[in-house]
């Protein structure tokens, strides 16, 4: 069974993945989601194969934004000034290849299409 659809209702952006607003990827998700229902409901005849589809393509996505926000909000939530002060040295001090991988993770729709 799955929790991102129920025979006729499918749910789309924060109805189904809400996260921390720490990455600023809410609008975004909602949008790439119902891109990819829509690519889903043109290419299947079946309800069911088409919101299976929209599912299979998100998840994964949907996961790692969700992860990825939830840890880059505890860490940069830190009520001690040095704390904070070491996360932005850390966070200077990334290779820009790291920066880019990430940054591309979050940016690709190509799953999706």
């Amino acid at each position: 069974d799955s929790y991102w659809y129920h025979n006729r209702v499918v749910f789309i952006g924060d109805a189904i993945h809400c996260c921390t607003p720490d990455l600023s990827q809410g609008a975004c998700m909602a949008i790439e989601s119902a891109y990819t229902l829509g690519c889903s409901l043109s290419k299947f005849n079946s309800i069911d194969k088409a919101f299976s589809n929209y599912e299979q393509l998100r998840k994964q996505k949907v996961d790692f934004v969700k992860k990825l926000s939830y840890q880059y909000g505890r860490l940069s939530h830190q009520k001690k000034a040095w704390q904070y002060s070491i996360l932005i040295y850390l966070l200077k001090a990334l290779p820009n290849w790291l920066v880019k991988k990430y940054y591309n993770k979050l940016t690709d729709i190509k799953p999706i299409m």
